[in-house]
């Protein structure tokens, strides 16, 4: 994809969140809350829009596992600007991927959608509880993961 595909996300800021460091991908995210808030603030909500699609659909269903983690931690960051009632227009670009996510063959991937729906179920329960079975099915699944480092992300629950 070309750096245009990604708009309103810059060229930078998907070179940093999809870096395999946790602390850019984290330095990333934060500039993507910032972002997204100012974009409710003039109530842009297609560029939001935009994003959640850039996220979901070009970062999570990646074959590049740092565009995985970096799209999970995106949503998470986009999920906690939204806040409980912007939230509910972007449901459906928020849990289903990260649900996806706990199926990934890369235990890091694995962990890191477990610590995007705690911090997206620590600010949005409503939405989350919408999917309650799912993510019911998936926890108990990651909790007995081989994995020490995602069944420790899964028991965070």
């Amino acid at each position: 994809m070309s750096d245009r595909d990604y708009l309103p996300l810059s060229a930078t800021l998907v070179k940093t969140l999809t870096d395999k460091l946790y602390e850019k991908r984290k330095t990333a995210a934060l500039e993507i809350e910032k972002m997204v808030r100012e974009l409710i603030a003039v109530q842009n909500y297609e560029q939001i829009e935009r994003i959640c699609k850039i996220l979901s659909e070009h970062f999570v269903l990646s074959q590049n596992g740092n565009f995985r983690r970096g799209g999970l931690i995106g949503i998470a960051a986009l999920a906690i600007a939204c806040g409980k009632v912007e939230a509910q227009r972007f449901k459906s670009y928020l849990v289903p991927p990260v649900l996806q996510c706990f199926l990934d063959n890369d235990p890091k991937v694995r962990y890191y959608a477990c610590e995007s729906l705690y911090n997206i179920a620590k600010v949005l329960r409503t939405v989350t509880l919408s999917y309650f079975n799912e993510i019911f099915d998936c926890l108990s699944k990651l909790v007995c993961d081989l994995e020490p480092t995602v069944k420790s992300g899964a028991e965070l629950w």
